[in-house]
């Protein structure tokens, strides 16, 4: 097949490119919700839509929220109803045979893409790239965390490790392009082999776009609104996981609720291991009405929630993008969070960066933050970097197919 030339495969925005047919394989995601790499991966597709047919394989068994966030139709996706956080061994089971379709949907098609994109480094999306033809355009997310974990068993530990040891070994073989969303990562796949040249950084925007008219429309008939308007709130958003900082949050709120009277602690977030233990800690602060548990909720409500909090507290210990604590910036609001190398690097400037695990001083950032004015009014219009982000990327992974 004739290789791919630079100028009739030209992607930027302003250009009048040939219509690409692309593929984007996410495999990873159960349960509900979604993580900031699948964020990264819906948002730069949604561009690419605009002007190229894009392809989603989306299994089943996915968050349902994944598929509301695509503006255009997902060819490949089976609705199904969404299972219950599964076991590690039942999740292993799980990836290993939405891989095995995946492989088997590519293979039949080989002739069918020419550009394949995975939105992990992980096996299960990494495997039916690299079974694409090979003068497609590859491209690959990378989310390693370049932290050590904190509350991860040692069996899934190990298992995650292999797999990107594998996965990073593979790619080190291949002329794919990898994707990363900071340069610690960068410098950990350069340690594994990967070339410097195959190796790009990009960036996230944030994950809310609708201005504040509209989100106040959208959220006037929640009830959470009644509870909070008028109140100075503090939000954490995230999965109810030790690795998203969950152990800490029992003993964060008590202290930020004791010392501020009328405070309120709203958490929101999909289930996870966690769930039932910080909520069991928190359930007589939830009782008078000084936490409350949103579980995981609406776009616009999201976006009014972190428009309008005076602290978002984001105490993870392992982060590959930093989605959270961007839009916290980009809302306006206070933002307390562990110091890892995405988020500093994600986020320099706004963020109030505490060592990791260091509980006592985190809360009293939090509480510091909260005796203050929030520093930014809601703002009238938040995002607008996707559109960039998305041709950038698409231009990374064309190109790198282009110099043969």
């Amino acid at each position: 097949m004739t290789s791919l030339s630079t100028a009739g495969l030209a992607v930027g925005r302003d250009q009048a490119p040939r219509r690409l047919r692309i593929l984007v394989i996410l495999n990873g995601s159960t349960n509900r919700g979604y993580a900031g790499g699948d964020l990264h991966t819906v948002a730069v597709a949604n561009e690419w839509a605009r002007k190229h047919e894009v392809e989603f394989l989306l299994p089943p068994g996915s968050s349902p929220e994944i598929a509301d966030l695509l503006t255009f139709e997902v060819k490949t996706y089976r609705s199904s109803a969404a299972p219950r956080l599964p076991s590690t061994l039942r999740y292993l089971a799980l990836v290993l045979a939405r891989m095995w379709h995946a492989a088997w949907h590519v293979m039949k098609r080989r002739r069918n893409w020419d550009v394949v994109i995975a939105s992990s480094h992980y096996a299960f999306d990494v495997v039916p790239l690299l079974l694409a033809k090979p003068h497609v355009g590859k491209g690959v997310y990378c989310w390693h965390h370049a932290t050590a974990p904190k509350g991860r068993s040692v069996f899934t530990s190990g298992l995650v490790r292999l797999s990107e040891e594998m996965m990073v070994w593979s790619l080190a073989k291949t002329r794919v392009r990898v994707l990363t969303g900071n340069s610690h990562t960068m410098t950990w796949l350069g340690n594994k082999g990967v070339s410097p040249s195959a190796i790009s950084l990009t960036s996230n925007g944030p994950s809310f776009l609708a201005g504040t008219d509209s989100l106040e429309q959208a959220f006037l008939s929640e009830p959470l609104r009644e509870r909070l308007e008028g109140r100075r709130f503090v939000l954490f958003f995230a999965r109810l996981t030790n690795l998203k900082g969950a152990g800490d949050l029992p003993a964060i709120s008590q202290d930020l609720i004791e010392g501020n009277n009328g405070t309120r602690i709203v958490i929101c977030g999909a289930e996870g291991p966690e769930t039932e233990s910080v909520q069991r800690a928190l359930m007589p602060l939830e009782r008078e009405g000084a936490v409350i548990f949103a579980g995981l909720v609406s776009e616009s409500t999201k976006a009014w929630l972190f428009m309008h909090a005076h602290v978002l507290i984001a105490p993870s210990y392992e982060e590959g993008w930093g989605v959270t604590v961007a839009d916290g910036v980009a809302s306006g609001c206070w933002v307390v969070c562990y110091d890892l190398p995405a988020i500093r690097e994600t986020s320099p400037r706004g963020p109030i960066f505490i060592p990791v695990g260091d509980v006592a001083v985190f809360t009293e950032a939090a509480a510091e933050c909260l005796r203050k004015p929030r520093p930014s009014k809601v703002p009238n219009q938040v995002g607008g970097l996707w559109t960039h982000i998305a041709w950038n990327d698409l231009e990374v992974v064309v190109s790198d197919r282009t110099r043969t």
